[in-house]
């Protein structure tokens, strides 16, 4: 714990912080409240390790998000990473989130006026409560990710399917010029009516992990195609089962089977068009 008498400000001219703590993130939101109103942080990374029997409590997330609302510089903070629980090896089998500890909205928006951040990674335990409505404000309000994760370590609860659908994808390409990682679960299982009324694309994201994003092997192509419209240049897409194999290693598991098929249908979706459009240059030159 930190003291309670400490000179006010701490560490004025501190441009980087990181904290590693044991089961919460308590110190983390105490050094924050001592530092200035201002503070000029490029970089903040609190993380805890280990794996508490209680998991952290959302209002924790929510005291840590608002310390950094009001006393980080919105201009300067540039990346930041927290995770309440040690990665990666939780399993195979993921447990199920209990809605009452996702991390939801309001909570998220306390990071909205840090408009130059270029690396956003949040991981918490039971993973968040987010829509395709709340996807488009973020991505409104951090126009200039290049890395952008939210990974948990649960399924949704087995009543639900992630509450985010492909649609939720469609703002990365339209507002995100930069973006190179995405990493977020949605559900695969709804594939959008008209895949080839849209003309949004971004060309610099390579990377896209899904995690624990459902899918079945009937929506495979259209996913697919979807992704590499949106996604030209997308080379890897990593789900949660992938975590546990070597990458020679074959897929096993139905759901990691699916996105393994899809990742070769859209490098291949992507190859097709290149060739398609070089053939029409060669005929018609001035396109």
């Amino acid at each position: 714990m930190i003291p309670s008498a400490l000179p006010s400000p701490v560490f004025p001219s501190l441009a980087r912080l990181r904290i590693t703590a044991d089961f919460n993130l308590e110190l983390g939101i105490q050094l924050v409240k001592f530092m200035s109103p201002g503070s000029a942080l490029s970089s903040i990374s609190i993380t805890t390790r280990g794996f508490p029997d209680t998991r952290i409590d959302v209002s924790e997330w929510s005291e840590l998000l608002s310390a950094i609302q009001e006393t980080c510089c919105t201009r300067s903070l540039q990346r930041l990473y927290i995770s309440d629980y040690h990665q990666p090896k939780l399993g195979i089998e993921a447990p199920v989130a209990s809605p009452g500890l996702q991390l939801h909205s309001d909570q998220l928006k306390c990071l909205f006026p840090f408009a130059n951040l270029t690396e956003l990674d949040l991981s918490t335990y039971h993973g968040f409560d987010l829509n395709d409505g709340l996807i488009q404000e973020m991505v409104i309000a951090w126009p200039k990710l290049q890395i952008f994760r939210l990974a948990s370590a649960c399924k949704s609860p087995s009543d639900l399917m992630p509450p985010l659908t492909l649609s939720s994808l469609i703002p990365f390409a339209q507002y995100f010029r930069c973006l190179s990682l995405l990493a977020i679960t949605i559900n695969a299982h709804v594939v959008l009516n008209t895949t080839t009324a849209i003309k949004i694309s971004n060309h610099t994201l390579h990377t896209l992990d899904i995690g624990l994003s459902p899918i079945t092997s009937v929506v495979v192509p259209q996913v697919a195609a979807l992704l590499s419209d949106l996604f030209p240049n997308l080379t890897k897409i990593l789900n949660h089962r992938r975590y546990f194999r070597e990458d020679e290693q074959p897929p096993y598991e139905s759901s990691d089977k699916a996105w393994c098929m899809v990742e070769t249908l859209t490098k291949t979706f992507a190859r097709v068009r290149e060739e398609e459009f070089r053939r029409v240059k060669a005929l018609v030159p001035e396109i």
